[in-house]
């Protein structure tokens, strides 16, 4: 294993190969001889190909694995229409429920981890401006400024959630669920930074 400066912890260690879109995710969508359907970068391909490269140490990523990975990792859509998050979240009544469109608090679920759901998100979000994931671009792929700190400090359980940060987690109903990866990639400025990534 190189030896290096670990993103996460700022510390020199040992750094392992460490994943954009957690390793659990490309598992997870496979099935048979199917491949994950990865979009983005200009693209739609049914691919094994994962981003990754040595970015943190053994430590640090097992914060992340500890952190949401792991907890989200089995709960995802599946390719025969299954998705155990639905399932967790539709156990209660929609909170809001307009135009086919329901929304749902979920910390009031006590089965949904919410903090769980917000580390898992949020990892793959600080980890997309930290390093390009890419041989062919020098530059990374969504840019965070100082919020790129902020969350790394909350990942490690340093500081407190970090403030003008608002996460919205959008799931697809499971007849309507794409087993896709899409990477963190900047939206339509509103006044507002907006960023969005699809692990499912």
């Amino acid at each position: 294993m190189p030896v290096g400066t670990c993103k996460m912890c700022v510390q020199t260690k040992a750094l392992v190969s460490s994943h954009l879109m957690p390793a659990s995710l490309y598992d997870y969508c496979r099935t048979g001889k199917q491949k994950p359907v990865k979009v983005g970068g200009g693209f739609v391909l049914s691919t094994d190909r994962q981003a990754q490269d040595y970015l943190l140490c053994k430590g640090c990523e097992d914060i992340l694995n500890r952190g949401g990975e792991s907890w989200i990792a089995d709960k995802l859509a599946t390719w025969e229409r299954a998705f155990p998050l639905y399932d967790l979240l539709t156990k209660l009544p929609p909170d809001f429920d307009e135009a086919g469109m329901a929304v749902y608090f979920a910390s009031r679920n006590p089965e949904i981890n919410v903090g769980k759901v917000a580390h898992f998100a949020l990892g793959i979000f600080w980890k997309a401006p930290v390093h390009a994931w890419s041989g062919s671009h020098a530059e990374p792929r969504i840019e965070l400024g100082p919020y790129s700190d902020r969350i790394r400090t909350w990942l490690r359980g340093e500081s407190e959630f970090p403030k003008h940060i608002y996460l919205v987690t959008s799931i697809s109903r499971p007849q309507r669920a794409q087993i896709t990866l899409n990477d963190p990639y900047e939206g339509v400025h509103q006044g507002w930074r907006s960023f969005w990534c699809c692990p499912n």
